[in-house]
C-alpha cells in the first residue's frame, strides 16, 4: 500500500475529460466513463453509479494508507449533497476500515453556492475559503486527514479546504483527487507517477534502506491504480 504521505499535494489517479468536449453522449475513454459514473451524470443509470462507487471505495482502501480520518471537498452548491459519489466513497473507506478511520465528511459544510467559471462565477481560493465552514473540528484535532475530491479543476477547492482544516490542528491533511479535468492545468501523467515513485524510493532509501519488499508494495499499489485509469 502507499503511504499518502509519500504522495505529492497534486496527486490524481486519472485524467477526466469533461462534458462539453465529448464527441457526442458517450464519455471518450473508460476513465471518464468511471468518474462520470460517480458523479451520477443523467447519462449514467444507477447500477453503473453503483458499481462506479464500490469500485472506488476498493481500489483506495487496498492501495493507499496513513490515514485516520477522512473528508470530502464539498459540492459548489449551498449546502452540498451528503449523498454524492464522492461522500459515499469517503463514507465506505471508513466503513471497510473497522474502525481506524473516523468518517468526518461533516467537517466541511459549503455554505454559499460558487457558480461554475463556464458562467462566469469567480472559483479563487479565498471565494473557497469564504464559501465553506468547518464544523465538527473534533473528529479531525490530531489527526492525518485523507482530504479527497472527485475531480480537481485549477486545485484551488481542494488547497482551500486543506487550509481550512488545517484550522482544527489535525496531524497532517492530504488532499487527493481521483481525477484532474483537463480543461485546467491538465499534467501528463506519466510524469505524475514518475514523481511518485522517485519519492517512494527517496522514501526508503532514507527510512527503510534494506526494504526492498514494502518498496515493491507500494510501487505495485502506485501501478495498480494507473492501470486502473488507462
Amino acid at each position: 500500500m502507499i503511504d499518502v504521505a509519500n504522495l505529492p499535494h497534486d496527486f490524481c489517479i486519472g485524467c477526466y475529460v469533461p462534458r462539453y468536449l465529448w464527441d457526442g453522449e458517450e464519455p471518450p475513454h473508460g476513465f471518464t466513463d468511471f468518474i462520470a459514473a460517480i458523479k451520477a451524470f443523467s447519462i449514467v443509470d444507477e447500477i453503473e453509479t453503483e458499481q462506479a462507487i464500490e469500485n472506488a471505495i476498493l481500489l483506495l482502501s487496498e492501495n493507499i494508507c496513513g490515514f485516520n480520518a477522512v473528508t470530502v471537498v464539498p459540492s459548489h452548491s449551498k449546502g452540498g449533497n451528503a449523498h454524492a459519489g464522492i461522500f459515499r466513497i469517503a463514507a465506505g473507506l471508513a466503513e471497510r476500515s473497522n474502525g481506524k478511520v473516523i468518517d468526518a465528511t461533516s467537517c466541511l459544510h459549503r455554505i454559499h453556492t460558487v457558480e461554475k467559471l463556464a458562467g462566469g462565477g469567480d472559483r479563487a481560493k479565498d471565494t473557497h475559503i469564504n464559501s465553506i465552514q468547518l464544523r465538527n473540528p473534533d473528529f479531525i484535532k490530531g489527526k492525518k486527514v485523507l482530504l479527497l475530491d472527485d475531480v480537481r479543476c485549477t486545485g484551488n477547492s481542494l488547497a482551500a479546504c486543506r487550509e481550512i482544516l488545517e484550522g482544527a490542528y489535525p496531524k497532517a491533511v492530504h488532499p487527493f483527487a481521483l481525477a484532474q479535468s483537463l480543461n485546467d492545468n491538465g499534467e501528463n501523467l506519466e510524469t505524475t507517477y514518475a514523481r511518485v515513485e522517485y519519492r517512494l524510493h527517496m522514501a526508503y532509501q532514507i527510512e527503510h534502506q534494506g526494504l526492498d519488499f514494502e518498496q515493491n508494495r507500494e510501487q505495485s499499489a502506485l501501478s495498480q491504480m494507473y492501470d486502473f485509469a488507462r
